[in-house]
């Protein structure tokens, strides 16, 4: 897969934290990623989680 797309230096680790990083920027469930993950462990899937100024920002106007 690598020669066809010419990516190199990718792992299946790479792919992982993108299909992670991606689901939890789209705002799915913290417990669904890690179930399609395969993590046995929520500390693991909380890794990918990267808070934005924006995510924050989106968390304190929910209380108005």
């Amino acid at each position: 897969m690598r020669r066809s797309t010419s990516i190199e230096d990718i792992n299946i680790h790479d792919l992982r934290h993108t299909f992670c990083t991606r689901l939890i920027q789209k705002k799915v469930d913290s417990v669904l990623v890690m179930s399609l993950a395969g993590h046995t462990d929520i500390s693991t899937t909380l890794q990918y989680i990267h808070l934005s100024n924006e995510d924050l920002e989106e968390a304190i106007k929910l209380l108005d």
